[in-house]
């Protein structure tokens, strides 16, 4: 089936710092916006392998703009939305949704001050680091994701694909902020 069957059109812009944005609008739909980096688990070294997602968990705690993981969700709320990051074996991708098309300019706003302006505080590292060790816990112990997790190691082997994207709760615990911001310049 063709998107246009579907009523939507899609757009492609090349925007300064050679970033492609492509838009996908379909009339009448809720709007949402999704940033994809071509930094995922692939882009650490096998010792770091949970170092993308870590990155990712840290960029949701604050902004300049909203500073709390609690004002950035009341802010996207009352617009009727919703946020949310996550990482992948090639990308890092944050994505926000809004309920109204013609808030475009709050959606954009908001993602350029989580992808800009993170504060990436030092003062969230243990908390996020708990976060994140509970997330590890709860894959080990999901038989699909066991298997799945046999399945990357079987078929990428040698390769960065085979790592674990969340990392293993030893290296989760000794990463460092210091590490993190510099991912997080490595990243953009």
């Amino acid at each position: 089936m063709l998107i246009q069957n579907l009523r939507i059109t899609r757009q492609s812009v090349k925007l300064s710092d050679n970033v492609d944005f492509v838009y996908f609008e379909r009339p009448g739909t809720p709007l949402h916006l999704q940033v994809l980096f071509n930094y995922g688990a692939r882009h650490v070294s096998s010792e770091k392998s949970g170092l993308a997602h870590f990155t990712e968990h840290m960029l949701l705690v604050g902004s300049e703009k909203f500073k709390t993981v609690k004002e950035q969700a009341a802010f996207i709320d009352q617009y009727g939305g919703y946020y949310n990051a996550y990482t992948g074996g090639e990308t890092l991708g944050v994505e926000v949704s809004i309920g109204d098309p013609d808030d475009f300019v709050v959606a954009v706003d908001f993602l350029s001050q989580v992808i800009n302006h993170p504060l990436l505080p030092e003062e969230e590292l243990e908390s996020t680091k708990k976060t994140i060790v509970h997330e590890i816990t709860q894959r080990e112990s999901d038989p699909s994701s066991f298997v799945w997790k046999l399945w990357n190691k079987a078929f990428f082997q040698e390769t960065a694909l085979a790592n674990s994207v969340l990392g293993s709760k030893e290296e989760v615990m000794g990463y460092t902020i210091d590490e993190i911001r510099s991912q997080y310049n490595r990243m953009l």
